[in-house]
């Protein structure tokens, strides 16, 4: 364990591989690559941790009141940020584009990758999930 904090719903615990969020019934581990981005609200002492989602899908969001979040802020800081080995946005149709993000899995080789899309970009339309697919394969070039 590198660093925890009490809340509302539990103890919120971060190690080196990944965050574990008190949940009814006990904790969901998300690893470091997995979540999006996190957010600090120091007046009403609340976490806000986004999860990474497939394509189409919502992200998980989790809003965590802490009492007293001290180390936890900066080791959540931390380690979401050094997961990240490249992101790139990629406009797509000019108004519109996608996000490509490499990151680094804790304990495992090679990177996951998330991509994230615009709103307004429409998926239906083959020549853009073409483009998209091109756009991963060239950012994935840069690293691997």
């Amino acid at each position: 364990m590198l660093a925890s904090a009490p809340g509302d719903m539990g103890i919120v615990i971060a190690t080196d591989r990944r965050l574990f969020v008190p949940q009814p019934g006990g904790h969901r581990g998300i690893g470091w690559e997995s979540i999006d981005r996190a957010t600090w609200d120091g007046d009403g002492e609340l976490l806000t941790i986004t999860e990474t989602a497939p394509l189409g899908t919502p992200p998980r969001q989790h809003r965590l009141r802490i009492e007293d979040a001290g180390r936890l802020l900066d080791v959540v800081r931390e380690l979401v940020t050094a997961s990240v080995v490249i992101s790139r946005y990629v406009p797509i149709d000019g108004e519109h584009g996608v996000r490509i993000t490499g990151r680094r899995q804790p304990g495992r080789t090679g990177l996951r990758w998330v991509v994230a899309v615009d709103r307004g970009l429409s998926m239906d339309a083959q020549d853009v999930r073409d483009e998209i697919e091109a756009a991963v394969t060239a950012v994935r070039a840069e690293v691997e």
